[in-house]
Formats: C-alpha cells, sequence, structure tokens
C-alpha cells in the first residue's frame, strides 16, 4: 500500500512540475517569440517602405540628371547658332550637329528645323536619308517638340512619340529654339532619346529587386514600364493607376493589382522628376516584403517546438 501512494504522489508531483513548466517556461518564451517576431515584422516592413523610397527617389534623380543634360547640350548648340544666318549653310550646320551627336553619346539622331518646320539638317550625316525619328521631307509642324519652344522661347523635353520613319521607335525629345536679335523663335535644335534607354536605367535600378517599374509623363501616358501590362504610349487619365500615381504619398502604401488573371498584391510608391512633370512608380510585391517576416515566423514556431 505504501508503495503504490508513493507511486501515486511521484506522478503528482511529476504533473505539477510539467504543469509549472508549461506555465512558467513555454507560456513565456512563446509569449517573449511572438513578441519578437511582431517587432521583426514592424522593422521589416519600416525597412521595406524606406528601401523602396529611397530607390525610387534616387532612380527618379538619374534619370533626371539623364534628361538635362540632354535638354541642357541642346539649349546651348542653339544658342551658338545665329539667326537670320544660322541656317544658311546646311552643310556646316550639319558638321556642327555631327560634332554634337558624336561628343554626346546621350541622341540617337539630331535635327535642326527652321520656323516653317522643315529639317534642314540632321546627324548622324552619315545616315542622313535615314534620321531616326523623322523623314527629312515632312515638316514637324505637329510634334511637340517643335510647337513648344517655337511658342514659349524655351528648351523643352516632349513626352513619349513614335518615330515616322522607323516605326517601331519609340522617343522622347530635347529640343531648344533657334532665337534671333529680337528674341523671337526662328527655329529648333532637337535630340531624339530611345526609350528604350531609359528603361535601361530603371532597369539597371531595379534589377534583382524583385521591383517592377512604370515612368508616365504629365498628361499620364506611359513613357516605359516593366512587369505592367500598361506597354509605352498607353494613356493611364481616368484609370485606377492614374488615381494611385497622381495620390503622390509621401510613404508607401499597399495596393492590390490584376496580373495574369489573379490578384497580386505590392507595395507602392511613386515620386515626380523635378521639373520634367514626369512620375516613376515602384512596385514590390507584398509576399517578397513578407519573406524576411514568415521566416523568423517560421523559426520561432521551430524553437517552440523545441522548449
Amino acid at each position: 500500500g505504501g508503495a503504490g501512494a508513493f507511486g501515486r504522489a511521484d506522478r503528482d508531483f511529476r504533473g505539477v512540475l510539467l504543469r509549472r513548466y508549461i506555465a512558467f517556461g513555454t507560456l513565456p518564451v512563446l509569449i517573449a517569440s511572438l513578441f519578437a517576431v511582431r517587432s521583426f515584422e514592424s522593422r521589416a516592413l519600416e525597412e521595406a517602405n524606406h528601401g523602396l523610397r529611397l530607390a525610387a527617389l534616387n532612380l527618379a534623380g538619374e534619370m533626371t540628371r539623364h534628361v538635362d543634360e540632354a535638354a541642357a547640350q541642346m539649349e546651348v548648340a542653339a544658342a551658338r547658332q545665329r539667326a537670320p544666318g544660322w541656317k544658311a549653310d546646311p552643310a556646316a550646320l550639319e558638321r556642327t550637329l555631327d560634332t554634337l551627336y558624336a561628343r554626346s553619346g546621350l541622341f540617337t539622331s539630331i535635327l535642326a528645323a527652321d520656323a516653317e518646320g522643315r529639317v534642314i539638317a540632321g546627324a548622324p550625316s552619315a545616315r542622313r536619308r535615314a534620321v531616326v525619328g523623322e523623314t527629312p521631307a515632312q515638316p514637324v509642324t505637329d510634334r511637340e517638340y517643335f510647337t513648344v519652344p517655337m511658342s514659349s522661347g524655351r528648351v523643352h523635353v516632349s513626352g513619349v512619340f513614335r518615330g515616322r520613319r522607323f516605326g517601331t521607335d519609340l522617343l522622347i525629345a530635347a529640343s531648344a529654339p533657334v532665337l534671333d536679335d529680337g528674341g523671337r523663335p526662328a527655329g529648333i535644335l532637337q535630340g531624339a532619346i530611345l526609350v528604350s534607354s531609359l528603361g535601361e536605367i530603371l532597369s539597371r535600378g531595379t534589377a534583382g529587386a524583385g521591383t517592377r517599374y512604370l515612368l508616365t509623363d504629365g498628361s499620364l501616358k506611359v513613357i516605359a514600364s516593366e512587369g505592367f501590362a500598361e506597354a509605352p504610349l498607353a494613356p493611364l487619365a481616368g484609370t485606377p493607376l492614374a488615381r494611385l500615381i497622381s495620390a503622390a504619398r509621401a510613404r508607401p502604401s499597399r495596393v492590390t493589382a490584376d496580373r495574369d488573371g489573379a490578384r497580386v498584391s505590392y507595395l507602392s510608391t511613386s515620386v515626380s522628376l523635378p521639373g520634367l512633370g514626369w512620375t516613376l512608380t515602384l512596385q514590390r510585391e507584398w509576399s517578397d516584403v513578407l519573406r524576411p517576416v514568415m521566416g523568423a515566423y517560421i523559426w520561432s514556431q521551430i524553437g517552440r517546438a523545441h522548449v
């Protein structure tokens, strides 16, 4: 009888120890693990917000410098021309444009047009009959890069447009007016930039980051994109994406969009490009943002199972 009582007391004692271990050992560890994961989640989201915003600002700055340099080169070249005699020697003008083209490395072509919009010179002159973007015989009076500098008397960066001669080329243009002695525009110089070259800058900046980008002009027309269904030249005005871009929140936000027939969540931010009226939108998949958090949660569960 004494042995049986001793056995029961031993089991009761072990039961008490087990309950106390669960109450004072496992439970606090579990609570501490959950708090740690929550804290890590908060830090991970904050770092993702900061990283995405910083990447967008850096890329926007790089794009702005790239385009501003092109505009400055056009402005300086146009200021060196003297109206009304600036177009009297097309061969000399073409040599000037050839030199600018060779030194710049920014343009796929350069052209000069008179006040009536007639193309009078182009570079590179070796391809004079096939200047990328325009044909010498066709006036450019319908082009934004011509009408805006001619009416404003100032340098201008256009939105995206399709070249006439090579229909697959999508371009933007930096153009500047050639002024006469009275300060009136007597024509323009224009440098065309391939949209694909802008896309290369953006792709390098987002490579390996699980991020997609969308670059839009002031009229919310797509200039360049990667990972979005919207292609260059697509108008976005009136769409949910346009409203997201126009909101321009200071902090990234979570959005959900259709992709390949499925609903996908993203961390999204949009920043403006100073002086250009363009907007760059970067989005990172929400699942990619949460991946380190899920890893921390899994490890906390593994740790719990071994407690």
